[in-house]
C-alpha cells in the first residue's frame, strides 16, 4: 500500500474547523460528496483494493452482527473475511496499530478540527449487501467515509437529548449507567419515520455529531471508515483538575471505613467529616480557573506557565552542572524511563546566570510554584523562569502538578 505522508486538510476533503462550524458542526449533520480523490493515498488504496486486503492486515479487536435483523453485536476472534462471507456486518474497532500512516493522519485531523490530542480513532465497517446497522445514536461524534459500494443512511436528530455522552444506544439496547442522568424523562424511543434518507457512494463523507439517530443498509457490499471523535467534556476537565486538589488534603484520602454502619461511632464520625469537607468544597473549586479547564495536555499547560503553576522534582532524576566555556555551564539531566532505565534526557549549555536557579531546583524536594522560585532566586529574570521549568519537565526532572 502507498505510504506517502498525508498533506494537511486532505482527510476531511479540505474542510478545516472554520468551514465545518460554518456548516453547523457539531450541532447538525451534513454530507460532503465526491471527496474520494481528495482523500489521503492510504484511504484511496482501501477504496481501490478488495475488502479482503484490509481484513488480511487487521489483527485487532472486532465485532460482528446482523443489524438488519438484530441490535446485538458480539466480539469474535474469527478472521473478519469469514464473518463477512456469512452475511454478517463486521466492525473493526481500531485500525491505527495496523497501519503506520494512520497516527500522523489522525494527529493532522485533530489539529485541523482544533481537538485535543488523542481524541480521535479510526474504525471500519464492512457490510454485505442487505445488511447494516440497526437504528441507534452515539455518544461520540462520528465522521463516516464511504469507500466501497453504496449504503443507505436514515438520519434524524434525537429529540430532547442534545450532545449525549457515552456508548451508543438504540431501541432494544441496554443503556449504559452514564445515560440515565442524561435521560431523566425517559429514553428516546426510535428513529423517526420521516428520517432523512442519504445514499452514500464511494467518496461520500457524512458528518454525524453526537445525538443523531442513524440506521444503515448496504445496497451493495460496502466498506466505510468511521473517524470517531471522543473529545473530553467540561465535566471531564473539571474532575481532572479537581482530583489533585482533593488528594492533597489527607481528609479527602480517608478510607470509607464505617460507611456500611452509619449508626456506629466510626460511621457517625465519617459522616460528620464528609459533611465538613462538602462545606469546604466551594473554596477548593474556587482555586480552579476556566483557562485551566481548557488545558488538555501537558504541552498546552507548559505554554501557559504562570506564578501559580506548581511543580515537584521527580524522585531518582538528577541535575548536574559542569563548567564549559567562560560564562557558560553544561546542564545534564538524567531520568529513568518507563522501564526504569536511567538515561540522559537533556544535555546543553546554559548561561551562568541560570546556575542559582538550577542548583535551587536540584536541592528542592517539596512542591513549589513559579512565584516561590522567583522569590527564592531573586536574580532569575522574569522571562527565564517559564521556559526553564518547561524544559526540565520535558526532560523528566520535574513533574507538572497544576
Amino acid at each position: 500500500m502507498t505510504t506517502n505522508a498525508p498533506s494537511p486538510a486532505t482527510l476531511l476533503a479540505g474542510l478545516d474547523a472554520n468551514a465545518l462550524w460554518a456548516r453547523g458542526w457539531p450541532q447538525r449533520h451534513f454530507l460532503v460528496e465526491d471527496a474520494l480523490t481528495r482523500l489521503p493515498a492510504l484511504l484511496q488504496d482501501f477504496a481501490a483494493q478488495p475488502i479482503q486486503a484490509l481484513f488480511d492486515r487487521y489483527r485487532g479487536r472486532l465485532s460482528f452482527g446482523r443489524g438488519a435483523r438484530s441490535v446485538q453485536s458480539l466480539d469474535s476472534a474469527a478472521h473478519p473475511a469469514h464473518l463477512f462471507a456469512m452475511g454478517l456486518t463486521v466492525y473493526l474497532h481500531d485500525l491505527t496499530p495496523w497501519f503506520a500512516e494512520l497516527p500522523a493522519l489522525l494527529l493532522q485531523m485533530e489539529q485541523q478540527l482544533l481537538l485535543p490530542k488523542g481524541s480521535a480513532r479510526i474504525t471500519a465497517f464492512a457490510s454485505p449487501q442487505g445488511d447494516g446497522l440497526p437504528a441507534h445514536f452515539d455518544g461520540e461524534d462520528v465522521i463516516s467515509i464511504q469507500l466501497q459500494g453504496r449504503k443507505r443512511f436514515r438520519v434524524a436528530p434525537v429529540a430532547g437529548l442534545p450532545a449525549p455522552l457515552g456508548p451508543q444506544f438504540g431501541p432494544g439496547m441496554l443503556p449504559a449507567d452514564e445515560l440515565y442522568p442524561q435521560c431523566p424523562e425517559g429514553f428516546p424511543n426510535d428513529i423517526p419515520a420521516d428520517a432523512e434518507v442519504i445514499t452514500m457512494r464511494p467518496g461520500s463523507i457524512l458528518f454525524l455529531p453526537r445525538g443523531i439517530w442513524h440506521q444503515t443498509l448496504a445496497l451493495e457490499d460496502s466498506l466505510s471508515l468511521s473517524l470517531v471523535l471522543r473529545t473530553p467534556t467540561l465535566a471531564d476537565a473539571l474532575l481532572r483538575e479537581l482530583r489533585p486538589l482533593l488528594l492533597a488534603d489527607p481528609a479527602w484520602r480517608r478510607p470509607l471505613h464505617g460507611a456500611t454502619a452509619p449508626d456506629s461511632a466510626q460511621g457517625s464520625d465519617l459522616l460528620k467529616q464528609a459533611g465538613a469537607l462538602l462545606d469546604r468544597l466551594p473554596a477548593l473549586a474556587a482555586q480552579l480557573s476556566a483557562a485551566a479547564l481548557l488545558r488538555t495536555d501537558d504541552e498546552q499547560r507548559l505554554q501557559q506557565i504562570d506564578a501559580r503553576t506548581r511543580f515537584q522534582r521527580i524522585p531518582g532524576a538528577s541535575l548536574d552542572l559542569e563548567p564549559a566555556a567562560p560564562g557558560a555551564l553544561t546542564l545534564t539531566v538524567r531520568a529513568r524511563d518507563a522501564d526504569w532505565i536511567e538515561r540522559t534526557t537533556l544535555q546543553r549549555p546554559v548561561g551562568a546566570a541560570l546556575a542559582p536557579a538550577l542548583r535551587w531546583l536540584s536541592a528542592r524536594d517539596a512542591a513549589f510554584d513559579l512565584a516561590t522560585l522567583q522569590r527564592e532566586v531573586p536574580g532569575l529574570r522574569a522571562d527565564s523562569g517559564p521556559p526553564l521549568l518547561a524544559g526540565l519537565v520535558q526532560a523528566g526532572l520535574l513533574k507538572l502538578l497544576s
